[in-house]
């Protein structure tokens, strides 16, 4: 993650949306919630990326164990799309 990486202090992460929802420029296309849905079925499923804030939270920040089971084993683009 870019934010932790950056050694810059920062006290608040706001995530764009909890849950995938249906965007008006996207449809159904783009999924970027922390908490996975089923369109079909409304079931909801945390991904990673939300188990990882949960830790986040928990721990008070990213912890080395937390960056080693969530962070890098991702690889993040830093190009502009």
């Amino acid at each position: 993650m870019a934010i932790a990486a950056s050694d810059l202090p920062f006290e608040r992460y706001y995530h764009w949306c909890f849950v995938d929802n249906w965007e008006w420029a996207e449809g159904e296309s783009q999924r970027f919630g922390i908490v996975a849905l089923d369109y079909e079925t409304q079931a909801r499923t945390v991904r990673d990326s939300g188990r990882f804030l949960a830790q986040v939270i928990a721990d008070g920040g990213v912890t080395r164990a937390s960056h080693a089971r969530f962070v890098a084993p991702q690889a993040y683009s830093t190009e502009p799309q």
